[in-house]
């Protein structure tokens, strides 16, 4: 089923919805000042974390002066970086970015927080041109399938609920501005 979940995106304001952005890299220096400076922009992100992967460039000093908090990874890997982001974040709600985008909509996290905001979503994933990639396919796919282990009484909506096991997902389609949701 699609709505347009993410459109239009809601006005800045106060709210108890904070994010902490994680960026997992690997030799993303020709980008990753930008990602995070973007980050930083969002009224709704109060830390920015980039979690490098063993990079051999320059990731983690650029990722640092941007104003990210820099960690390493402790295992090899996109996967590994995201769960080393996750356990490292001091914010309830996650908002994963890669640290090699380019062209960023200036209120991109703003709409895909707003399934959150709008207690919609406990997941949003973003879909760019590729149909799927490994992490799609490894993670967000499994997450979003509808689970008969999940409690119908389970409102939280963070990343802590995710700790434990997430429920609702909303697919953001970047070129549509809409969103799917499954498993709500």
């Amino acid at each position: 089923m699609n709505e347009p979940l993410l459109s239009p995106a809601p006005p800045a304001q106060t709210t108890s919805f904070c994010f902490s952005v994680v960026i997992p890299a690997l030799n993303a220096s020709a980008r990753i000042a930008t990602v995070v400076e973007f980050a930083r922009r969002s009224p709704l992100v109060q830390e920015v974390i980039v979690v490098d992967d063993g990079s051999t460039d320059e990731t983690a000093a650029l990722a640092t002066a941007a104003g990210a908090r820099v960690i390493t990874s402790t295992f090899l890997g996109k996967g590994g970086s995201m769960a080393d982001g996750l356990f490292a974040a001091n914010e309830e709600h996650l908002l994963y970015l890669d640290g090699d985008l380019a062209g960023l909509v200036p209120d991109l996290v703003e709409r895909m927080a707003a399934p959150f905001v709008a207690g919609r979503a406990d997941y949003v994933k973003a879909r760019f041109s590729r149909e799927a990639g490994r992490v799609t396919t490894l993670t967000a796919r499994p997450l979003c399938a509808p689970s008969s282990s999940s409690s119908s009484a389970s409102s939280s909506r963070s990343a802590a609920s995710w700790r434990r096991a997430g429920r609702c997902c909303a697919a953001f389609d970047s070129s549509t501005t809409t969103a799917s949701t499954s498993g709500c």
